[in-house]
């Protein structure tokens, strides 16, 4: 929120609400007008339906978006894929791989752009399938941005894999928050949602391989772990 221009990865750890916390953040700046045209994109172009279905839902029903907002909901421009709310701000889902291209709302390029479980466990075993990927938002995607206007980027993802489309924007982006499930001194990181009875529970029924990916942002092949 403090920085129009500004490039952020966000690698935590499942069950922390990464999805949730963006899109409060993302809906203030668009109901606020600071942000007027935003892409959503994700491994596929369900995918990237469904994670904007949330958007969409909280503009048509949320009673206090609507009393702080007015209603959004605008007919003739509502679809489940791309929608245009009554005060100009465009909203618009985009998987993998697709043209972007029309992606304007009036005059306004996307000002927001929405990486969300971009990498899949299948594509990471194919680094030609990430190799790919990468040059599609490199070449595609983020270059719909205007060069002159201040662009929000977010990728929400966990590192599943050394190299991956994750990894590699966080590489260079403004800041990359890494947080897994539980904290240096092994103490969970959000203790009023998971608890450490909780954590020991999940993590008690899967792999040491599996636990270490998903929930501590740390991945390993079969050969690097000790039975």
């Amino acid at each position: 929120l403090a920085h129009d221009e500004w490039y952020e990865v966000l690698s935590w750890s499942r069950e922390l609400a990464k999805s949730t916390i963006v899109m409060f953040i993302v809906l203030y700046l668009m109901l606020t007008g600071r942000k007027r045209n935003m892409i959503l994109t994700s491994n596929t172009h369900d995918g990237a339906v469904k994670l904007l279905d949330p958007y969409r839902a909280n503009l048509e029903a949320d009673g206090r978006l609507i009393a702080y907002y007015g209603m959004q909901k605008n007919i003739g421009a509502w679809t489940e894929d791309e929608f245009v709310t009554k005060r100009g701000a465009a909203f618009r889902a985009l998987g993998a791989g697709e043209s972007p291209r029309g992606s304007r709302n009036e005059n306004v390029r996307p000002d927001v752009l929405l990486v969300d479980d971009f990498d899949t466990d299948k594509d990471c075993l194919n680094p030609d399938i990430i190799a790919k990927r990468w040059d599609w938002w490199e070449r595609a995607l983020y270059p719909t941005r205007s060069v002159s206007e201040p662009t929000l980027v977010v990728f929400c993802g966990n590192i599943i894999a050394k190299d991956c489309c994750v990894v590699r924007a966080g590489e260079i982006a403004d800041h990359w928050d890494i947080v897994n499930i539980r904290d240096r001194e092994g103490h969970s990181v959000w203790p009023e949602k998971n608890t450490e009875e909780h954590i020991d529970r999940v993590l008690s029924k899967i792999s040491t391989k599996a636990a270490q990916g998903e929930y501590f942002n740390n991945p390993i092949s079969e050969g690097e772990v000790f039975k």
